[in-house]
């Protein structure tokens, strides 16, 4: 009979120290880290990913990924691919209708000249399967 309360005694301390174990890390996850330093890093890290956010893209040199698009002015352009050394981009003029996109075919060797999309001039820097980069003439 002693013995079976020992044994008792010994399992209800082992599952209350596992009990308050997990109630301690529970209670440590939910409140996070208490060093000052820590909090003040993660919020200088969201002020800036937010002023990053509100930031208007580039339009001067202007990267593109494959199937992405970017505002300029009265106009959209998507990057839908390069196949054979040809530049495949879609130009949407946003006053005639924002639903329907122009395709355009264009060489590589000609966008790199320069070609006109729409009411600007843009001059082909690099391009590759997945993204390109293009630097839009201002005069």
């Amino acid at each position: 009979m002693e013995e079976t309360r020992k044994r008792r005694w010994l399992i209800v301390l082992f599952f209350s120290v596992l009990a308050s174990l997990f109630i301690g890390f529970i209670y440590a996850a939910i409140k996070g880290p208490m060093d000052p330093r820590y909090r003040r890093r993660l919020e200088n890290a969201v002020t800036q990913f937010n002023q990053q956010q509100q930031k208007p893209p580039d339009t001067v040199n202007i990267t593109l990924g494959l199937n992405q698009e970017i505002h300029i002015g009265k106009n959209k352009i998507a990057f839908v691919g390069l196949e054979n050394n040809i530049l495949h981009l879609e130009l949407f003029i946003m006053e005639l209708d924002p639903e329907a996109g122009y395709p355009q075919a264009i060489p590589l060797k000609t966008a790199r000249q320069g070609v006109q999309l729409g009411d600007y001039r843009y001059i082909l820097k690099s391009a590759g399967k997945t993204s390109i980069r293009l630097r839009r003439i201002t005069e």
